[in-house]
């Protein structure tokens, strides 16, 4: 491994884009609904519990 520690800020950087770019809008421009699976669903929701509680218990802090 090139990298044995990855800076906090990278992690959250990193976990905040794989979920933003990994799941879809629930509607498209158009008003159309997007269909999402269950499996999709659930895929999304361990990094999205992950920041809320990141986010909850003050983990995260705006760098001054």
């Amino acid at each position: 491994m090139e990298h044995e520690r990855q800076a906090s800020g990278e992690t959250l950087a990193a976990t905040i884009r794989t979920l933003w770019h990994g799941q879809q809008r629930h509607a498209r421009s158009d008003g159309t609904v997007v269909d999402v699976s269950l499996e999709e669903a659930e895929t999304a929701v361990g990094p999205a519990v992950c920041l809320v509680q990141w986010f909850t218990s003050g983990l995260v802090v705006r760098k001054s």
